[in-house]
């Protein structure tokens, strides 16, 4: 019975991802999507595809889609497309796929199911490890892409703030304060240093 509640919750969330016409409100339903499939994957007895399923699809990844999409920002708006259409070919779709692996299922049975805690720290301790260093090599990758916009923001800045010719003098004034090591080379010195 809570197999069948959580595939239902899953292509309910899964129609809400697909039709959505927001970035951010996919994202969401797609987050939803992967956290309860990690359910599903667990009550199935899959406790440690449920663990990654969590960790990266409901985690990692949509954290990185949230960030990309504040970067970005919402593209302009598609072309209009039935809803209803949307609908009737999403429920088609659906129906088709549950009707094939209906029929594929193997019959139910009985399976013991080992504490969380238990499964995460004793039995998949190695792969804890390595889903948390991923975690965090995605952490720093991004922190490491907001420090590259940051720099290039700054050259920019530097370059119009040193040209007396700009005519733009809100980006003079409001360049921030920047090292030497940041200036542009004279183009004097670029042509006698060897290459």
């Amino acid at each position: 019975m809570l197999t069948a509640i959580l595939v239902i919750l899953t292509v309910f969330c899964a129609l809400f991802a697909v039709v959505s016409t927001r970035l951010l409100h996919a994202t969401l339903w797609l987050a939803a999507v992967s956290a309860l499939v990690g359910l599903l994957l667990y009550q199935l007895g899959a406790w440690e595809i449920a663990v990654i399923e969590l960790s990266v699809g409901a985690g990692l990844v949509t954290v990185l889609m949230v960030f990309a999409i504040t970067m970005i920002g919402d593209p302009p708006a598609t072309p209009y497309v039935s809803r209803r259409t949307l609908f009737i070919f999403v429920v088609l779709a659906m129906t088709m796929i549950a009707g094939m692996t209906v029929n594929s299922l193997p019959t139910p049975h009985d399976v013991v199911a080992e504490p969380l805690a238990a499964v995460l720290w004793n039995v998949r301790g190695l792969d804890m490890a390595a889903q948390i260093v991923l975690i965090f090599a995605g952490v720093m990758g991004v922190l490491g892409l907001l420090s590259v916009s940051d720099d290039i923001v700054r050259v920019r800045a530097s370059r119009v703030a040193h040209h007396p010719t700009t005519t733009d003098t809100t980006l003079v004034t409001a360049a921030p304060e920047i090292d030497n090591s940041m200036m542009p080379a004279p183009l004097d010195r670029l042509e006698k240093e060897p290459v």
